[in-house]
């Protein structure tokens, strides 16, 4: 009989059900904000470039009734303010980030709170039994929680880029690109691995 208070493996198994469609909505949502991401960081490095040209210009030989740097300081200006405005919408997006590590949080709580009130009242080997076809329950817990963390360690990684981010800086133009992409296809596969390697137990019917 089971203990008042005290789960059975199934109820484990339908929260972690729970969780992992909730990396699969995460993980669209991830892919969705680098979709629009990509114009942003395209814009920001063209007007980065401008603004380079810009500060580099010596002599453009305006006629002598312009003030060449009143010129040149308006037209910084308004390049800073379009690339403020890009860095904006980027913040915005990898807000998105934050949320889906909350959310993948709280799924793996949730899925820890269940597992502590089983295995208080029963013996854990089921929760470590494997198949070929479905992973343990230990092995899905890890995976919900490693989820959380890397998608938690890719917006911290992403709003530095952005918090640091200076037109002025040497090589900046070059460099963009690729820090903000960096790691992103370690996550991906990661993320695609933990999908597949569930697929079969997301289908399972759990009484």
């Amino acid at each position: 009989m089971q203990k008042e208070g005290s789960l059975d493996v199934e109820d484990i198994q339908r929260q972690l059900q729970k969780a992992f469609n909730t990396l699969k909505k995460c993980f669209n949502g991830i892919k969705e904000v680098e979709e629009k991401a990509r114009p942003c960081i395209k814009m920001i490095i063209n007007l980065t470039e401008q603004f380079h040209c810009c500060t580099a210009v010596t002599s453009p030989g305006l006629p002598l009734n312009i003030d060449f740097n009143e010129v040149r300081q308006k037209l910084l200006y308004k390049i800073s303010t379009e690339i403020n405005e890009n860095i904006s919408k980027l913040q915005t997006l990898i807000c998105r980030y934050e949320e889906y590590s909350d959310c993948m949080g709280s799924q793996y709580d949730r899925s820890m709170s269940k597992c502590g009130r089983y295995t208080a009242a029963k013996d854990i080997s089921q929760l470590l039994e494997r198949s070929p076809l479905y992973p343990s329950v230990t092995d899905m817990l890890e995976w919900v929680q490693i989820s959380e963390r890397s998608i938690r360690e890719t917006y911290l990684c992403k709003k530095f880029i952005i918090d640091t981010f200076s037109p002025d800086q040497p090589g900046i133009c070059d460099s963009l690109e690729s820090s903000w992409q960096e790691g992103d296809k370690d996550l991906y596969n990661q993320l695609d691995e933990y999908i597949a390697l569930t697929s079969n137990f997301m289908e399972m019917k759990i009484s």
